[in-house]
């Protein structure tokens, strides 16, 4: 049995940080199986170009844990258009997703829609 699954068994750890400092130092915890990120972490560290920091990012965890990263736009469409190009970005992403857009609008149709095509999503 490999260490990481005997410290947490039946927990999993999705670690909260932007900071590509915080996040190497996440995945040297045994107990780290997955890094999420999101905009307001991302935009306090004066991040210009998201794409850009997503391949920082990406480059550090080098596919060895679940990674997510949020769409950034309030209308449903911008965020499928900007979902499938995070998606896009390798294969260990997650496509954050919120259940309701800023207006209190149910984001449920296009969740439906990007997981029934087989895009990963952590729905927040």
């Amino acid at each position: 049995m490999h260490m990481k699954d005997t410290i947490l068994p039946d927990i999993k750890v999705f670690v909260d940080c932007a900071a590509p400092e915080g996040i190497r130092r996440a995945l040297e915890l045994p107990w780290t199986r997955g890094i999420t990120t999101n905009p307001s972490l991302v935009s306090q560290l004066g991040i210009a170009n998201y794409t850009d920091y997503a391949r920082q990012i990406l480059e550090i965890t080098q596919d060895s844990v679940p990674i997510s990263f949020e769409v950034l736009s309030e209308s449903p469409e911008e965020m499928e258009k900007q979902a499938r190009a995070i998606h896009s970005w390798g294969h260990s992403i997650y496509v954050k997703i919120p259940v309701i857009d800023a207006s209190g609008h149910s984001m449920a149709g296009l969740i439906h829609e990007l997981s029934s095509q087989g895009i990963p999503l952590n729905v927040t």
